[in-house]
């Protein structure tokens, strides 16, 4: 039985070391993948990871917070209000007044 195990570990040894040297993901995860091969690359990917990162940041925090903001004054803003129920009757007579000031 000792034997076994030992065997097991020896051969499984192996491949965790093949998976280490190939890129796969290992315990450490998603930070220490960008640390190695985003941030300590170079720093012009470094600063535009930076930077897409916060233009990415800004519009998902912009739209929620223009969603919550219209929900929660629906019918209250310019956009909203039915326009059409404020129709001016047109009146030619003070456009024709302002003709005849402008002529003398």
């Amino acid at each position: 039985m000792q034997a076994t195990l030992s065997r097991g570990v020896r051969l499984a040894r192996p491949l965790v070391q093949q998976q280490q040297n190939r890129g796969v993901a290992t315990s450490k995860g998603l930070p220490q993948m960008l640390y190695n091969n985003v941030w300590k690359k170079s720093t012009i990917s470094y600063i535009t990871y930076i930077i897409v990162g916060c233009v990415a940041i800004e519009a998902i925090y912009g739209s929620v917070t223009q969603s919550i903001w219209d929900d929660a004054n629906k019918g209250k803003q310019y956009k909203s209000v039915d326009w059409s129920k404020f129709k001016a009757t047109e009146d030619d007579d003070d456009d024709e007044d302002e003709d005849e000031e402008d002529e003398e």
